[in-house]
């Protein structure tokens, strides 16, 4: 439990006697669960402003209501414990991922506390629980919950309020850049030709050829620079449809070159498993990350793609087992430009987060493969934006 954990523990004075109070009034309450679930939902149908917020009407309630009901049983039964604490920071932010505003978060919130209090003067307990003090408890876990998701809410939203004034800063410059610098190059590469050519007609030496290799390459690279951010401020809206993923990896797979001492695995969902996503724009981010992974792993090792949706979001793990990323730099990997290579331009992975933001998803870094390299988590929520049948 971190440190701010702690702290909102003791500010709202839950300790583990609290906490095992309400466990032990769990199962009790979880009976009734259906019936808090959906009266919350009844609350969102009666404001049209929450009801904005679920693109997907009622499909998307329902499979809502499942989640709601998975992560109230986990706050009766857990509490503050185990990954539950970790669980709320998520659901901070795939509230903003959905753009789904604090306020309408605090009267959930709350809409819940109501009909859980309830329950506490209404259900058969236990002869020793105090019906008064579990309510208190219980009203105290729910802030503590809350207290999390607008931390992480909040945390989530300056982060990407910090990235997106960045890109717009390289917006400013990347027109500039594209017009003073192209032209310069073009002269470069148009006079490094000639030179070439005259070199070859005097049988010049193998050193002078490779000065113009040199010279080549930079260019090259000066140029998927100036092109890559271009396309980092040209990213399109999804064509987000309904895509099984399953044969996505298939299909994905069969596109990814196989490459000599390298093995690429795939672990397929189960049959049932989909996404709502670009496919085209998803599939350039997952081929950005194995490339990156082959390149890191200087021709030998393991790269593991998997995939699994839930009720709420589609998920992709791309992991590898080379040499990493050090943890002084594991912060910067997604600002444009920054890059651990001797070579690339340093923005396919501003590339890459580009799109998954796009999708209102989240791309993550994570462990790798037995206790190894790094691995990437792609997450997509199931309704962000129009949906094409």
């Amino acid at each position: 439990m971190s440190d701010h954990h702690r702290l909102f523990r003791r500010y709202l004075e839950i300790d583990a006697a609290s906490e095992e109070l309400v466990r032990r009034a769990a199962p009790a309450l979880i009976r009734e669960l259906d019936g808090v679930v959906s009266n919350f939902y009844q609350h969102i149908r009666r404001h049209k402003e929450a009801m904005a917020r679920f693109p997907g009407g009622e499909a998307q309630l329902a499979r809502q209501e499942i989640f709601l009901r998975d992560w109230l049983r986990s706050l009766l039964d857990h509490g503050t414990q185990g990954d539950n604490a970790s669980r709320q920071l998520q659901v901070g932010r795939v509230h903003l991922d959905a753009a789904i505003n604090e306020e309408l978060m605090v009267a959930g919130m709350n809409w819940l506390r109501g009909d859980l209090v309830a329950l506490c003067h209404r259900v058969e307990l236990p002869e020793d629980i105090d019906r008064h003090e579990l309510a208190v408890n219980l009203s105290r876990l729910i802030d503590f919950n809350l207290a999390l998701m607008l931390t992480s809410y909040w945390r989530s939203f300056q982060e990407r309020a910090m990235r997106l004034d960045r890109l717009a800063m390289i917006g400013q410059f990347t027109s500039t850049i594209n017009h003073e610098l192209r032209n310069p190059l073009g002269v470069i590469g148009t006079s490094s030709f000639l030179l070439r050519q005259r070199l070859e007609a005097s049988g010049a030496d193998a050193q002078s050829f490779a000065h113009l290799d040199k010279i080549a390459r930079s260019i090259d690279r000066a140029n998927s620079i100036i092109s890559g951010l271009l396309r980092l401020l040209r990213i399109e809206q999804p064509d987000r449809a309904k895509i099984g993923l399953r044969i996505f990896l298939d299909d994905l797979h069969a596109d990814l070159p196989a490459e000599e001492g390298l093995v690429l695995e795939l672990r397929l969902p189960e049959p049932a498993a989909f996404g709502m996503f670009d496919p085209v724009q998803i599939g350039q981010v997952i081929h950005n990350l194995v490339r990156n992974a082959r390149e890191a792993m200087d021709g030998k090792g393991r790269i593991l793609i998997s995939a699994s949706s839930d009720p709420t979001a589609a998920e992709f793990l791309v992991q590898d087992d080379g040499p990493g990323i050090p943890i002084e730099q594991r912060e910067r990997i997604f600002d444009p430009l920054f890059t651990t290579k001797s070579f690339g331009t340093g923005l396919g992975l501003t590339l890459a987060k580009s799109i998954v933001d796009s999708h209102g998803g989240s791309l993550r870094l994570e462990d790798g493969l037995d206790g190894r390299g790094i691995g990437f988590r792609i997450r997509l929520p199931h309704y962000y934006g129009p949906v094409r049948d």
